[in-house]
């Protein structure tokens, strides 16, 4: 399910269309699913940078506007919102569309989690979380061990290993 996609569609698409084709082949409702850009980083990971909130214009237009521009495709991450408000709508921990059209951002960062078992020496991607930027890392424990279903807390004779690894070039989102 985390394995990348591809997708060749018409450059006069609009990111509407193509978030609307995203959503159909995950089996989402269209409403909960943000198309994220995708950058390369000086160490040679690529990771989500920003999400697409205006659907308005073409696949080509946000292309040019993007920093993917150097790739030859455009490559995107696809979010799909886990809270919805009382009118259906998608709550989005990060940056939120206004009614005026301006975007705001808040102090909240994307932390996509990824399991690697080492006995079975498979990695695997497990879910997406948000969290304060000045939030300690032994804070994620909880958030990790719910999208795991590892219960509450971890027994007492068992530990978490954490550590920071990038999406290398052959795992990239499409």
């Amino acid at each position: 399910p985390s394995a990348p996609r591809s997708y060749r569609i018409r450059r006069a698409m609009t990111m509407e269309e193509f978030t609307n084709q995203v959503a159909e082949d995950i089996g989402q409702d269209p409403r909960k699913v943000r198309l994220w850009l995708m950058v390369n980083r000086q160490n040679k990971t690529i990771r989500p940078d920003q999400p697409i909130m205006d659907l308005q214009p073409t696949v080509e237009e946000v292309y040019n506007r993007s920093a993917a521009h150097r790739d030859t495709s455009l490559r995107v991450w696809a979010e799909v919102a886990e809270e919805l408000n009382a009118d259906g709508e998608p709550i989005w921990p990060s940056y939120q569309s206004q009614t005026n059209g301006v975007v705001i951002k808040n102090d909240t960062i994307l932390l996509l989690l990824k399991y690697f078992d080492s006995a079975e020496q498979t990695l695997k991607g497990v879910g997406h979380v948000y969290i304060g930027k000045e939030r300690k890392v032994e804070e994620l424990v909880p958030l990790i061990l719910q999208k795991m279903g590892w219960g509450e807390k971890l027994p007492a004779d068992e530990k978490l290993l954490l550590w920071e690894v990038g999406v290398g070039p052959a795992h990239h989102c499409a």
